[in-house]
This record gives C-alpha cells, sequence and structure tokens, in this order.
C-alpha cells in the first residue's frame, strides 16, 4: 500500500491541474497519440515527437561558473 501523498504534494498536484499551459500540453499529446494509430509520414512523427517532448520539457538549471579562487582543502 503506497503512502499517502503530503499537503505540499497535494498543493503542487492542485496546481499544475489548474493549469492552462499544461493542459494545452496534455491536449497536444492526445491529439498526437490520436493521429500516430494510423500509419505516420516521417514529417508526422518528428511533429509527434517534438510536441511530447515539449510537454514533459523542463527548464534546466543554469550552471554555475566555476570560481577559480576558491580554496579546496584536501
Amino acid at each position: 500500500m503506497s503512502e499517502p501523498i503530503s499537503e505540499e504534494e497535494q498543493r503542487q498536484w492542485r496546481e499544475a491541474a489548474a493549469s492552462e499551459s499544461i493542459r494545452r500540453d496534455f491536449e497536444t499529446v492526445r491529439e498526437n497519440v490520436r493521429r500516430s494509430t494510423k500509419a505516420m509520414t516521417l514529417d508526422e512523427v518528428i511533429e509527434f515527437l517534438t510536441s511530447a517532448s515539449a510537454a514533459f520539457d523542463h527548464p534546466r538549471p543554469q550552471r554555475k561558473r566555476f570560481d577559480p579562487s576558491t580554496r579546496f582543502l584536501i
């Protein structure tokens, strides 16, 4: 049996459910899945993969710049 989700997780799920952009992303994925049940051209496959990838893509964190003046003790 799984553990109940925390209040914070509940808040995050409600926030995600209310997000119009997430709804649009999932609708795009659903539509692309419906189209994928038939034979697809290469262009349609690329369009499907692009939209599915965009729906689940997260912004990458910025890399911290290395400070050479930092001293490391070993």
